[in-house]
């Protein structure tokens, strides 16, 4: 189930309110034999996060539990980055970057639950799925169940002093719809950052890549046929020189020709396009009204989504 950006719900609406992580989503499943933890595109990724495999020997019944995989640091904020290292690439590997296990730590953030000892929680409503939850009382040196808010403007206003993401309102009456984006569950933001293919980069006299050129197509049908991919400007901030080199090595393998793309697209000798199979993590202020986006910055590669997820229109983030 997948949250709708908007706006806070007002006061008189039953919503509770979750801190919204910056990390990886991942369902957790544990049949009583094996143990297994899915991003939402299928990747496996409890070798890479062997700290979860604890988690099994704590339960001792069925369960299936949806949350969020975060990098903590030493002050419990979540870093991307930091996440990264333990993530696995689109073509193999991992970042370019080592885990630094002195100044982070993973942690699962639970925040659902779909199944227990051997019944659905799918049909439940929200509030009592969330007491069903908390009755779990999973809590490790690795997870956690993170609270649940009844005063959603005093989190949002926490998150915006701490420089966070935002929150999550969700309705209590709200069903669990699997892999279906819902208006029950709104991710409010303090700033907008969402994904974008990259569809090429520029070079410059100093670097290989000194910025990359990213697009998105305008509706998921348009994603589905793979066509009316649109260029929504370039990002040339964000990045350390270790993610330069490792772009510029996968972009060589990716090299075309043509754009892949539409819109007003730059020229020049420096313009190399590519394959549209990486999908980067933006951070922005806005939509410009030419539908580019202004102030963006470079937060990351990201393996847990296709390409053909990546669907905006522009003026609104998702």
């Amino acid at each position: 189930m997948l949250a709708t950006p908007g706006t806070m719900p007002s006061a008189a609406e039953a919503f509770r309110y979750e801190v919204k992580w910056d990390g990886y989503r991942a369902l957790a499943r544990w049949d009583g034999g094996s143990f297994a933890v899915c991003s939402r595109n299928g990747l496996d990724l409890a070798p890479r996060i062997p700290e979860l495999t604890t988690l099994a020997r704590m339960v001792r019944y069925p369960l299936l539990l949806d949350g969020e995989i975060v990098a903590l640091d030493r002050h419990g904020h979540p870093s991307f980055s930091a996440l990264q290292t333990r993530m696995p690439t689109r073509f193999g590997g991992r970042s370019g970057h080592t885990w630094d296990a002195e100044r982070f730590t993973i942690q699962y953030m639970i925040f659902d639950v779909l199944h227990v000892r051997g019944s659905s929680t799918r049909a439940l409503p929200y509030g009592e799925r969330r007491a069903v939850l908390e009755a779990l009382r999973l809590c490790g040196k690795h997870w956690q169940t993170p609270a649940a808010h009844e005063d959603g403007a005093a989190l949002l206003a926490l998150m915006v002093r701490a420089g966070q993401e935002g929150v999550i309102a969700k309705r209590l009456t709200s069903r669990y719809l699997i892999g279906r984006r819902s208006p029950d569950w709104i991710k409010v933001k303090n700033h907008q950052s969402d994904d974008f293919l990259v569809v090429g980069h520029w070079s410059s006299g100093k670097h290989e890549l000194s910025s990359l050129l990213l697009g998105c197509y305008a509706s998921p049908a348009d994603a589905r046929a793979g066509h009316n991919l649109r260029f929504c400007g370039k990002v040339g901030t964000g990045f350390t020189e270790q993610d330069r080199a490792r772009l510029a090595q996968v972009l060589v393998r990716l090299r075309r020709d043509e754009p892949p793309c539409t819109g007003e697209l730059p020229r020049g000798a420096g313009v190399r396009w590519c394959e549209p199979r990486l999908v980067a993590q933006i951070r922005f202020t806005e939509w410009t009204h030419d539908g580019a986006l202004r102030h963006p910055a470079f937060l990351g590669l990201r393996s847990d989504k296709e390409p053909r997820q990546v669907v905006h229109r522009p003026g609104s983030a998702t």
